[in-house]
């Protein structure tokens, strides 16, 4: 798909896009869809119109020979959100000094693409999916912010609620975008939506179950998606964990 596809279609003034493609092809795209909507390339923050903008990196080009390329593209987009493998695929012809752990390259690697600047004046994020041992969330205003899944694993595998866990990591971007829209920004709080959603996905082979009930309260696979959030943000706060704090 092209920018101009969701221009021609109405798409275009959607709150916000998810990008998975190339470093090139995410910068070309951003600033084809900014054009047309008469924004300030510079500045995504600037404009109303301009929507929120989430980059996938597409797993075969997360080489070292396109870091380069990755730098200079998370200075154009809001939220850059690669699996950890990915992020580490840019990265592997270097010995990680310093880092130590998956969680703590992971964290490491996540900084570096801090450092370089994410976003509109560095003001992006950066959230690093990890499966089922969840998803780091880091941002200059709010630092790095370790969620789990909705199902952890346990000591014998995946959890047993998980069937099939295809699709959940788009799942998991779906929701996060909504969330950015949502929260106004908070990405913390849209990440935990990201996890929530995921959930809904891997729990069987396919789309998951939707029906309406009372009037019009919607359930998926026969759960409220409010109470599933309420469930999983509870267990985060236990965590020392506050998703609402904005900053």
């Amino acid at each position: 798909m092209e920018a101009i596809d969701l221009i021609e279609s109405g798409l275009a003034g959607a709150k916000c896009v998810h990008l998975i493609c190339s470093p090139a092809r995410a910068a070309g795209l951003r600033n084809e869809l900014f054009t047309s909507l008469g924004s300030d390339l510079s500045n995504s923050q600037g404009s109303r119109e301009a929507p929120i903008v989430v980059w996938e990196p597409v797993p075969d080009l997360c080489t070292p020979e396109n870091r380069e390329g990755l730098l200079a593209t998370v200075k154009l987009v809001d939220v850059v959100s690669p699996n950890h493998d990915e992020l580490a695929g840019f990265f592997s012809d270097q010995t990680l000094l310093g880092a130590s752990g998956e969680w703590e390259t992971i964290e490491y690697l996540a900084s570096l693409l801090l450092e370089s600047g994410v976003g509109a004046n560095s003001e992006g994020a950066v959230v690093v999916r990890a499966g089922k041992n969840g998803c780091l969330v880091g941002s200059r205003r709010r630092g790095m912010v370790r969620l789990p899944a909705y199902y952890e694993s346990t000591q014998e595998g995946n959890h047993e609620k998980v069937i099939d866990p295809t699709g959940g990591g788009n799942t998991f971007i779906g929701g996060l975008g909504v969330g950015l829209v949502r929260t106004d920004g908070n990405v913390v709080l849209a990440a935990a939506m990201g996890s929530v959603a995921a959930s809904f996905a891997i729990e069987q082979i396919g789309i998951p179950q939707f029906e309406t009930i009372d009037g019009g309260r919607e359930l998926w696979c026969g759960v409220s998606v409010e109470e599933r959030l309420r469930v999983y943000e509870e267990r985060v706060k236990e965590m020392g964990i506050d998703m609402r704090r904005q900053t």
